[in-house]
């Protein structure tokens, strides 16, 4: 009798271990991907000190077309890192303080304006069939790049700290996880850069004294859609 009863348990174990063995295979433990993105950007205005890397003034970004694209790497199937690159080329409106460059003391100049985002992040999906939706965040560098203005003054670039949020939902095309090498995204990310207000915060300590100064927050929003390809 106990012989019948270990060899049962052990021919139901092999059959255990048999019938997970397809559906595990089924299911990527890491995968990579490459997202190409295309859509909206707006927002961007921010003032600008004397002492920065533009005059002193008001800048006020246009919204307009942005692309960009992801690479990302899963070790899990459900938590991803990424590297992103997103890039936007539009106009500006600079409203400078005093006299130079602009047409009088408080005018209006234009310029090209671009902008370009390099950020490394995370995001979690959830969800376990076609439909993933997803929240994630980043960190790294964002590069304000002003061309020359309508009277021909040039302005020099700006490298700032940033970080971004964001919220999507990614469609993925084919029954078995195995098989869902395609796919669609949809992502709303907010982007917030912290450049200098040219406003200096001074203390004194045991140690001497010390100033450090602040910064201003440049907000954007940005609407993409994005051809998810996995291997």
């Amino acid at each position: 009798m106990r012989r019948v009863f270990v060899r049962t348990a052990a021919a139901a174990a092999v059959l255990a271990l048999a019938s997970a063995a397809p559906a595990a295979a089924q299911i990527p433990t890491s995968a990579f991907e490459i997202t190409p993105l295309a859509g909206y950007l707006w927002g961007g205005g921010f003032e600008t000190p004397a002492n920065g890397a533009f005059p002193a003034g008001k800048i006020a970004v246009q919204p307009s077309f942005a692309w960009g694209a992801e690479v990302g790497y899963t070790p899990s199937g459900s938590t991803w890192f990424e590297l992103t690159y997103l890039h936007q080329s539009t106009d500006a409106n600079f409203e400078r303080n005093g006299s130079g460059g602009c047409p009088a003391p408080g005018g209006v100049c234009t310029a090209t304006f671009s902008t370009n985002y390099i950020h490394a992040g995370a995001r979690w999906e959830f969800g376990q069939r076609n439909i993933k939706p997803f929240i994630g965040g980043g960190l790294g560098i964002t590069i304000f790049d002003p061309g020359t203005t309508s009277t021909g003054v040039d302005f020099s670039s700006s490298t700032d700290f940033s970080i971004s949020g964001e919220v999507g939902v990614i469609y993925m095309v084919g029954k078995k996880a195995a098989d869902q090498r395609f796919g669609l995204r949809a992502t709303f990310r907010g982007w917030w850069s912290f450049v200098p207000s040219g406003q200096y915060a001074a203390w004194c300590g045991y140690y001497g004294c010390y100033a450090v100064e602040e910064s201003a927050t440049v907000a954007q929003g940005e609407l993409t859609g994005g051809l998810v390809i996995r291997f």
